[in-house]
């Protein structure tokens, strides 16, 4: 799980330098923090950006992650993901939007019935909406959906029952979230 951080670590400030030269054609731009309450009510603590790129345009950066054993589960997990937002009113971070984005992360979890453990990718698209609830607080619901692929390494518990890694591809739900975002600039 160590090497997962790490490349979550990498990741993280890739994500920031994309930020970085995205952002210098940008005059008046838009920078904000969030949360996403529904991962933090899962004990799986999350923190994201968003930046304004262009009129209509912008982009969102997330990490999650476990610090802990989240309701007494054993389980670890860190993932990030990368979001392109198309705004559909006049302003950003405001109204209606649509977008794609990617994730990528890993997992450990280990039960009764076996050891699971996977690298976990994702493309997505994305649909939400977010209301100013004053001039710097929003709240913001969002929904993504897209293909998902696993290259997992499940261990069952019983004896004599083997499972050789692989390849295991879904469409399925791959993000949903109830955020709280604070506006900077």
């Amino acid at each position: 799980m160590k090497k997962h951080i790490m490349i979550m670590k990498r990741s993280l400030w890739m994500a920031v330098a994309l930020i970085g030269l995205c952002s210098q054609p940008v005059v008046a731009q838009h920078i904000a923090v969030k949360t996403n309450v529904l991962s933090d009510l899962g004990l799986v603590p999350n923190i994201g950006t968003e930046l304004v790129i262009g009129e209509k345009m912008s982009l969102n950066v997330e990490m999650m992650g476990t610090v802990a054993k989240p309701w007494g589960l054993d389980m670890e997990m860190a993932m990030g993901s990368l979001q392109y937002r198309y705004w559909i009113s006049n302003r950003t971070m405001t109204q209606l939007f649509v977008g794609a984005g990617l994730k990528a992360g890993a997992y450990t979890y280990n039960n009764k019935t076996g050891l699971y453990r996977a690298d976990v990718a994702a493309a997505e698209i994305v649909a939400g909406y977010a209301w100013p609830l004053s001039k710097r607080w929003n709240l913001e619901v969002q929904y993504g959906w897209g293909l998902l692929v696993r290259y997992a390494n499940d261990l069952p518990a019983a004896e004599g029952i083997t499972s050789e890694p692989g390849m295991k591809y879904d469409i399925a739900t791959t993000s949903i979230g109830i955020n709280f975002v604070y506006i900077l600039k």
